[in-house]
């Protein structure tokens, strides 16, 4: 019998060992700590849908199926492209193991003549797998077949080293593990390992023969920190949904080349940027950080925030930061932003920083403006650059008027001056409206 989600996809590998392998993925209804958490939405999909979208995505794995007694989650499996193997009741209890509903599918599917010799268990709380983990797990495996019977999935563990462990005993905090070793750094600790349940994988008769995937002879395949995660309790969710989102966050692509004005050019901002005693330096010059309207740099601003607001700007798929340089002198003088980008509408924002005042109007900040909106409006296909200064900021004023810039709004007294709210205006210009030359 053949049916929807059993496949003939065989790797050269594999055909010649002549093995046939099983995709389960377990998702019993009914979960505590998260409400209906294998359907819950994660970045878009339903949390089992990343499972369901690997294993069908894999060029080794035969047949797809999801064991259930749910029938909210057999209705999103199907829609998925896997086959629902109904569970019964004494298979779905809270302590029921999983590997009942492993035997129960697989004698189910062995009564349609569907017999396999390898069974991948996908967990679908472990959502965070790259594409080419589980056919890089099963090469693995298949590689090292005469040799051992399963392999596990194992992330090095990181804050919850049992060494650092503590156990409470008779109301006084003491070690987990006694020893004679003390770890001044985490990095001196022992490299151990916790099997987060991206893929479990075993031969079906050692699984039969064990009740488990830690048998004798299993091997490990390793995970990067990100994919350290399990749909445990709401704060699992609230991580695998943000590493998810950011995951499939496609980054923009800098220019092979620096964009390059009449007397400056703009280059991807770089750790070398981020490091360099200048940067750090103009975000803490009172001058500077109040004309752009940022006064709370001059109060407690250590360099981890800093930090932080560059890798949050680098890491988005709607924003260009870019290091300011004169043309000639190749001295960094400032930084321009190009961000706030709505791909669907084409719109962005610029905003520049110069933080070496003795370049301050002379007529690098509307080269760089126009330089970054030239880039914006032929190169990124973009219909509209605003921008925005304090009132007080009249060489900013001049700047976009210059460049075309039109005002279009001033949201009154927004910003605190030197004792004092005053204006932020703010600048709109189209592609055709846009003047200046590079």
């Amino acid at each position: 019998m053949r049916f929807k989600g059993a496949r003939e996809k065989r790797g050269s590998m594999r055909r010649k060992k002549n093995i046939r392998i099983l995709g389960f993925i377990p998702a019993r209804g009914g979960s505590k700590g998260v409400y209906k958490k294998n359907i819950r939405i994660v970045n878009r999909k339903p949390l089992i849908a990343y499972s369901i979208e690997n294993a069908l995505g894999s060029k080794y794995i035969d047949c797809v199926v999801v064991s259930t007694n749910d029938a909210e989650i057999s209705d999103v499996s199907k829609r998925y492209g896997a086959v629902v193997i109904p569970r019964p009741k004494k298979f779905s209890g809270d302590k029921s193991p999983t590997y009942d509903a492993i035997f129960h599918a697989v004698d189910w599917l062995k009564e349609r003549n569907e017999c396999f010799d390898v069974i991948v268990v996908i967990e679908p709380t472990s959502p965070l797998r790259k594409k080419s983990d589980l056919d890089n797990a099963i090469t693995l495996f298949i590689k090292n077949m005469d040799t051992a019977d399963s392999l596990v999935s194992v992330g090095e563990i990181h804050l919850e080293n049992p060494y650092l462990a503590k156990k409470i005993e008779h109301g006084y905090v003491k070690p987990l593990i006694l020893s004679n070793k003390s770890f001044s750094q985490r990095q001196q600790l022992p490299q151990l390992y916790f099997p987060y349940g991206v893929i479990y994988l075993s031969k079906i008769e050692q699984l039969k023969k064990y009740k488990t995937f830690y048998q004798k002879k299993t091997i490990p395949y390793y995970i990067e920190r990100w994919q350290n995660y399990e749909v445990d309790d709401f704060y699992d969710y609230l991580c695998v949904d943000r590493i998810a989102k950011q995951m499939s966050m496609k980054k923009v692509t800098y220019p092979d080349k620096p964009l390059r004005g009449k007397m400056i050019r703009l280059e991807e901002f770089t750790e070398k940027h981020l490091h360099d005693p200048k940067y750090y330096a103009w975000l803490q010059d009172k001058e500077v950080v109040e004309m752009i309207g940022r006064p709370e740099y001059l109060t407690s601003f250590p360099f981890c925030i800093v930090e932080d607001y560059v890798i949050n700007i680098k890491s988005s798929n709607n924003a260009y930061f870019f290091a300011l340089y004169l043309k000639e002198k190749n001295k960094f003088i400032g930084t321009v932003k190009l961000g706030s980008i709505d791909w669907q509408n084409k719109t962005a924002d610029v905003g520049i920083l110069i933080g070496d005042r003795q370049y301050w109007g002379k007529g690098f900040a509307k080269d760089a403006v126009f330089t970054a909106s030239f880039y914006a409006f032929e190169k990124l296909g973009l219909r509209k650059v605003t921008g925005g200064c304090l009132s007080t900021n009249i060489a900013m004023h001049r700047c976009f008027e210059r460049l075309g810039f039109k005002k279009e709004a001033v949201l009154r007294r927004k910003v605190p001056f030197r004792g004092e709210f005053v204006d932020h205006n703010l600048y709109g210009v189209f592609k055709n409206e846009l003047v200046g030359g590079i």
